[in-house]
């Protein structure tokens, strides 16, 4: 994943035995996976401010896909569906888009200067804390703790102040239980 566009991380991680035995081109992916979520849960805000907005999506769609993947197949696996894991991962990485969507959208009208790019790897990177939410109990920790992370990160990069930052959240978390409930009720 060296394509210019992660953010700063350390290679190293608590793993690391069990990593080495892994192939390069994949031990250099979970590396990377470790180190910006060690970073990110750490230290959010001097992750996200020094995170490059700019560089492309690649690093951003694979750390997600990682994120959903591990929170989908958790969920199969406790729920006994494993046949659920690939509409989960799906369902996961198309709301991420979503809400980097709204929250852009939103953040714009409020006079935000980020880009989408940069909302989405807010987003993204966040989604380090969507296997909590298949695990009972743990899940509204979740909730709270991806809140948490995303208004960290869209204050970052969008450039809005506390209020403003928490309204956007707020309203798009709002917007995204809306859409889901029609969708669930098949009006669209």
């Amino acid at each position: 994943m060296d394509d210019g566009d992660k953010p700063n991380s350390s290679p190293t991680s608590p793993a690391a035995p069990l990593i080495e035995k892994l192939p390069p081109s994949v031990r250099s992916v979970v590396e990377d996976y470790f180190g910006v979520t060690r970073s990110l849960l750490l230290a959010p805000i001097v992750f996200y401010r020094g995170m490059d907005k700019e560089g492309g999506f690649k690093h951003p769609v694979i750390y997600l896909a990682i994120s959903s993947g591990a929170s989908a197949l958790l969920a199969g696996i406790l729920t006994l569906h494993p046949l659920s894991i690939p509409a989960t991962l799906a369902t996961s990485m198309m709301l991420t888009f979503a809400a980097s969507g709204i929250a852009f959208g939103l953040s714009r009208a409020m006079g935000g200067k980020g880009s989408f790019e940069a909302t989405f790897k807010v987003y993204a990177y966040s989604s380090c804390l969507t296997i909590l939410s298949a695990i009972p109990l743990l899940n509204l920790l979740s909730i709270f703790w991806i809140a948490a992370l995303n208004f960290y990160g869209l204050r970052e990069v969008q450039e809005r102040g506390t209020l403003r930052t928490a309204v956007i959240i707020m309203l798009t978390s709002m917007l995204l239980t809306v859409l889901s409930v029609a969708h669930y009720l098949h009006i669209f």
